[in-house]
């Protein structure tokens, strides 16, 4: 009996850990930023060069996208890597850091497909202006 009991503690204590508030916060600041997730995602397929990130995400102000990709950069998300070229040349690729990132754009994707478009309906007349963050 005592056995099931430490099994159960030992349970609870992962349960917790796996719920760590601090861990929580940190990652939601890190990752909490729409353009950041949006922009790991277009980064997961390999190496993009900026203009071609910005295609890929869209209606994107350059220096909006310019911030977020040092922000990514500086936090060890995406490594930048520039050309002594002419013209100049800067591409931008996930670290391991960035892949393991890969599993939670996943799980949103998922989330999303399963439970927002019906209930967010409302949403996607704006959602050009929600996409805009500054």
């Amino acid at each position: 009996m005592s056995e099931k009991l430490s099994q159960i503690e030992k349970l609870g204590c992962i349960e917790q850990d796996m719920l760590d508030k601090n861990a929580l916060v940190r990652a939601a600041r890190l990752l909490g930023d729409t353009w950041a997730l949006l922009i790991i995602r277009e980064l997961l397929d390999g190496t993009k060069r900026f203009g071609e990130v910005q295609e890929g995400l869209g209606k994107v102000n350059p220096q909006t996208l310019s911030g977020r990709l040092k922000h990514l950069e500086q936090c060890g998300i995406v490594t930048r890597q520039a050309y002594a070229e002419i013209p100049p040349r800067v591409e931008y690729s996930l670290t391991e850091k960035g892949q393991a990132v890969s599993e939670i754009v996943k799980a949103l994707t998922t989330f999303g497909k399963m439970y927002t478009e019906e209930a967010c309906d409302s949403l996607s007349a704006n959602s050009q202006e929600t996409l805009s963050p500054s």
